[in-house]
């Protein structure tokens, strides 16, 4: 009865949520400290007032919080989002007025329906300057022993996502997320998170604090909001379909008990399946496809002759990318035609390879070496190339075990990856690295079309669709009305 009152509740919160962006908007320019932050700080402090919270604020530069039930308590689930936009001139619609209003109107909900346990909503400031708030916040006035804390940010738009997934986030607590089905867990945002600890939000200083935390955003159709920091950045930018699934979402995680448990595992969460793999099984498959790759050799010469096949053919993608996309901004608009570049001119090469059948022998060995050097960086990433390594050590062909093992070099050869790689700073916009990396994470992907039946037209074919495609990119333009060339 309490989950359908609440469910009562949810049907209009969508529109409150534009209506509360639209009153954060009109405070004017929310850069730290300007009069449109300290205007807004004060309608978030008068509206949790009249739900009949305690708002305090603790710290410099602060942070208001208010929790349900009076004073914060250990075990509470903490929800996050910054009051700050990066420059004036940026409205920041996105980044982050909606999550405040998401959260204000979360508070109001949960006055009417509370909680079966302590739910608090903070909201840091200077963010925008390095997560100064949440900072001096975590190092000087932490809160009490927090159950969970989940960072609003760059939501309000495209699919919602869950990110910061570290090495607290193990079997147990993974399959308390994928409950919430309309949150994706992106696997290479999990590894990034476990090997490489780079969070860009206000849940960071809690996670290196050792408290099991992860953000929330939104991730678009390009697989980033292109429009981030810019001026466009404004409420047009705002989907009322995803401010209801955000809604939903954290409605849903404050009346889930009991929070999970931070233990470390290398679980992860399936893609589009929301099933939780544990981390033993990961680890397992992984030492597995390690272990039939030897089943797989045929000599020196097959090997190596399989070897040389695919990456040559890598090496031909790489180079049509190149003619194509030398010296232009490659992650806007260009991002989709040079990879169709790369694609056929791989294939191109390939499929006039001789003595196909003999090349393709060497695919579990590509899949199986970078496999090996992918697990000892993080198993999560290793499992999708022992797959791979199984298919092809077979003997016979597996198309389906196949194209789960080549899950990853395709996710590494989407163009929305390259723009989030791009976006996350994790790779610069252009140059030629992209011919030799490139090269290295598609290099299973041509071993497994060696072990497509050859066409005889096909290279032909193949070779000429990909010269007419990189003529054609070459005039393209960098951006577009998807892709603008944004100002800062």
């Amino acid at each position: 009865m309490l989950w359908l009152c609440t469910l009562g509740l949810a049907q209009a919160s969508p529109e409150r949520i534009l209506d509360y962006t639209e009153v954060v908007l009109s405070h004017g320019p929310r850069a730290h400290d300007q009069p449109g932050e300290h205007k807004t700080l004060a309608w978030v402090t008068e509206r949790l007032r009249a739900n009949n919270y305690a708002p305090q604020t603790v710290g410099d530069p602060g942070v208001l919080f208010a929790c349900s039930g009076g004073e914060a308590q250990s075990g509470a689930l903490w929800f996050l989002a910054h009051t700050d936009a990066v420059h004036a001139s940026v409205p920041g619609a996105i980044d982050n007025a909606v999550a405040v209003a998401a959260l204000v109107v979360l508070a109001e909900d949960l006055a009417a329906v509370p909680p079966p346990s302590q739910v608090c909503v903070a909201f840091p400031r200077a963010e925008e300057l390095g997560l100064v708030g949440s900072r001096d916040w975590v190092a000087n006035h932490a809160p009490p022993e927090p159950g969970l804390v989940v960072a609003l940010d760059l939501v309000g738009q495209g699919q919602l996502s869950a990110t910061g997934l570290g090495p607290l986030w193990g079997d147990e607590a993974l399959t308390w997320l994928a409950q919430h089905r309309e949150v994706q867990a992106p696997v290479a945002y999990r590894v990034v998170s476990r090997q490489l600890g780079i969070e860009r939000s206000d849940h960071a200083p809690f996670a290196e604090a050792g408290v099991l935390s992860m953000h929330l955003l939104g991730r678009g159709r390009s697989g980033i909001y292109w429009p981030y920091h810019s001026v466009q950045d404004d409420l047009s930018q705002v989907e009322v379909p995803a401010l209801d699934a955000l809604h939903r979402t954290l409605i849903r995680m404050a009346h889930a008990r009991p929070l999970p448990s931070p233990e470390p595992s290398a679980a992860l969460i399936l893609p589009m399946l929301g099933v939780v793999l544990p981390g033993g099984l990961v680890w397992l498959l992984w030492v597995a496809g390690l272990g039939v790759t030897p089943v797989a050799w045929r000599g020196w010469k097959a090997a190596l002759h399989g070897l040389a096949a695919s990456l040559v053919g890598c090496l031909a993608g790489g180079l049509a990318w190149g003619i194509a996309g030398w010296g232009r901004p490659q992650a806007a608009a260009l991002a989709t035609p040079l990879t169709l570049c790369w694609l056929l001119g791989c294939c191109a090469v390939l499929s006039a390879w001789p003595k196909q059948e003999r090349a393709g022998q060497g695919g579990a060995l590509a899949f199986g070496g970078l496999a090996l050097a992918c697990g000892l960086f993080d198993p999560i990433m290793g499992i999708w190339l022992s797959l791979g390594a199984l298919a092809l050590a077979i003997g016979k062909w597996r198309p389906l075990v196949g194209l789960l093992g080549a899950a990853l070099p395709l996710y590494l050869c989407a163009p929305a990856t390259w723009r989030e790689l791009v976006f996350h700073h994790l790779l610069p916009g252009q140059g030629v690295w992209y011919l030799p990396l490139r090269a290295l994470v598609c290099w299973p992907l041509a071993a497994l079309a060696l072990a497509v039946p050859r066409w005889r037209w096909a290279p032909l074919v193949l070779a000429g669709l990909c010269g007419i495609l990189v003529g054609v990119t070459r005039f393209l333009p960098a951006f577009s009305t998807a892709f603008p060339s944004l100002g800062q």
